[in-house]
């Protein structure tokens, strides 16, 4: 499996209850704390790459902190983790910003802190950041980081002269997001959002449509909800005003998401965008049209079923490249115009040969063809060929289409796979030896959906 650089370097938004919110940010971005909501959404955020011991930003702790430099105060701009945070995967470094660039860092004045144990960390510097890395933590455990007077000189030469202090709560190894049904649990989904602006409203009769949508939610920062195609039920609507929704995108025509849901909304005050076509290949067009690709990249997915499309859904949404709908047979003047307009450069193809077929992957750019015999080991190939962050992973049913859509938004934020799995799969030793593998890097399992679809003894099974 691949696997991502030793830090993953990450700005942690807690979203109260259940998993942390991790979305990267290049340190460049972050201004006045008034850009960030602390609580919760994360109105800013860029992608920066995973850092690794011999990062040339890098500076060690060895560098002495000059201990007769004037002492002055250095705030604290935006600390991740932060201070009441729950649910911090037990792996995870914490990543604090000054409001002034710092150079080097004491190790020595750094303490964390569990009950009583003293827990040792490794304490750099990455572009003026302060990064703090730890060994793997209990789960369901408190700790408390301690920087004392001192531990830093910013670039200047200034001494940081306030203590800081974060205490933080690990999360479990094994959790749960689920509800009666597919609505409410993307329901639960949603409600590891403190808030958001924006959200994303999809069939959840049909996948068709719903497969493109992890990238935009990731572009606002949005949960995907999921809606009876004729009408909005209480709770969907319950949850859009919790979360003080402003603006919907909804996904597909009206055969999709009602007429009678859209002017619901919008007499209720919310912006509405709807992004569809003729069908739900032209669908997956505007939705790839709407947000574009900043990296010359696509993905290329069968519109005739949906696994492969959930295995690279949150990776895609993550690295904000379209997710292409194609019915395998024929390359539509839709695709090839896109790759036109957007100057498509290279084609990540997610399938075998089978659901998309030689003569389509021939006719787009550089194309890489990702695949296996089955959705499993489509699945498998995809966490081979993509990095990752594993502390927190989530796990949803191969057979269904509707869990996995929901948590995609979920994974994205902090880059995490979907790993499919379920009873159909858990007896395929090819497929779970590999998976095993894994075991040292998973660390929080977040499985969607209830115990009727994926049970949690097939989860133990492999990662117990």
């Amino acid at each position: 499996m691949k696997k991502t650089c030793k830090i993953l370097l990450t700005f942690t938004m807690t979203f109260g209850l259940g998993l942390s919110s991790i979305a990267t940010v290049n340190a460049s971005s972050i201004g006045n704390t008034q850009n960030f909501n602390l609580a919760g959404v994360i109105s800013d955020s860029d992608n920066i790459n995973s850092m690794s011991e011999k990062d040339n930003n890098t500076v060690s702790s060895e560098k002495s902190v000059d201990s007769k430099a004037e002492i002055k105060n250095i705030r604290v701009q935006v600390s991740a983790v932060n201070d009441g945070d729950t649910d911090v995967p037990p792996d995870y470094p914490v990543v604090i910003k000054f409001d002034s660039d710092i150079d080097v860092v004491d190790n020595s004045k750094i303490t964390l802190k569990g009950g009583d144990k003293n827990y040792p960390v490794k304490s750099s510097v990455y572009d003026g950041m302060l990064v703090i890395e730890h060994d793997d933590l209990p789960y369901d455990s408190s700790f408390t980081l301690n920087i004392e007077p001192g531990a830093v000189n910013n670039s200047a030469g200034t001494l940081y002269n306030d203590k800081y202090t974060v205490s933080f709560n690990t999360g479990k190894e094994f959790n749960r997001l689920q509800g009666i049904d597919r609505y409410a649990t993307s329901i639960s989904v949603s409600q590891k959002w403190s808030s958001s602006e924006y959200a994303v409203l999809a069939s959840g009769e049909d996948f068709a449509d719903a497969l493109s949508a992890a990238p935009l939610a990731k572009e606002y920062e949005a949960p995907i909800l999921l809606t009876n195609p004729k009408t909005l039920m209480p709770n969907t609507e319950a949850e859009l005003s919790r979360l003080g929704v402003k603006k919907v995108f909804i996904i597909g025509g009206n055969a999709s998401v009602s007429k009678e849901i859209e002017d619901k909304l919008s007499a209720k005050g919310i912006e509405i965008t709807r992004l569809s076509g003729l069908d739900r290949y032209e669908t997956s067009l505007a939705v790839a049209n709407y947000i574009g690709t900043d990296n010359g990249e696509m993905f290329v997915v069968s519109g005739v079923n949906f696994p492969d499309a959930l295995s690279i859904a949150s990776y895609a949404a993550y690295s904000q490249t379209p997710i292409i709908l194609t019915d395998g047979v024929k390359l539509s003047e839709g695709i090839q115009n896109f790759v036109k307009t957007h100057d498509v450069n290279k084609t990540h193809l997610i399938g075998g040969s089978g659901v998309v077929s030689e003569d389509v992957a021939s006719k787009l750019p550089n194309a890489e063809r990702i695949g296996g015999l089955d959705r499993y080991e489509t699945n498998l190939k995809v966490l081979e060929n993509f990095e990752f962050y594993y502390g927190a992973t989530m796990f949803a049913s191969g057979q269904g289409f509707a869990d996995a859509l929901s948590g995609s938004a979920l994974a994205a934020l902090s880059n995490s796979p979907i790993i499919l799995m379920d009873e159909d799969m858990v007896n395929r030793t090819d497929i779970t030896s590999e998976l095993a593998g894994l075991k040292s890097d998973v660390k929080m399992k977040w499985i969607i959906g209830g115990e009727g679809v994926i049970p949690s003894s097939v989860v133990y099974k492999v990662f117990k």
